[in-house]
């Protein structure tokens, strides 16, 4: 099975189109990112790239290996997004007690703040005296 690394050479291969050049992108040697894309070619079963001195040029079959894995590529980012966010998730019922002489001055501000920055939060506010709080 190709490997996310294996993914990640080859589409800054392509994007950079040299191996000296990705491997320093991706603080790789370049034989590293030659033995990626050589197991990468061999795992499919499919010639991707045409190497040339300078540069590399794509076969037919690598422009369209190279979109797919662009694709997985940004599903990955999508997904590890979702997981800090879920590791960060603040959201749920917020019952909040506040006196009437501090909601005019301070309340705006932290609700607008709250609102922003935690749309599932749902803070619902008890305004009393000291005793009903």
């Amino acid at each position: 099975m190709a490997t996310l690394a294996q993914y990640i050479a080859f589409h800054t291969l392509v994007d950079i189109g040299n191996f000296t050049e990705t491997g320093l992108k991706l603080n790789l040697t370049q034989s590293s990112i030659s033995h990626a894309i050589s197991n990468l070619e061999a795992e499919l079963e499919l010639s991707l790239i045409i190497r040339n001195r300078n540069n590399i040029v794509l076969t037919s079959e690598g422009k369209i290996i190279y979109e797919h894995i662009s694709k997985i590529l940004q599903q990955h980012h999508q997904l590890e997004t979702v997981v800090a966010n879920l590791k960060n998730f603040i959201g749920g019922p917020l019952s909040v007690g506040i006196l009437p002489s501090v909601s005019f001055v301070l309340l705006p501000k932290v609700l607008a703040y709250f609102v922003q920055h935690h749309p599932n939060l749902h803070i619902r506010l008890m305004e009393g005296d000291y005793d009903q709080i």
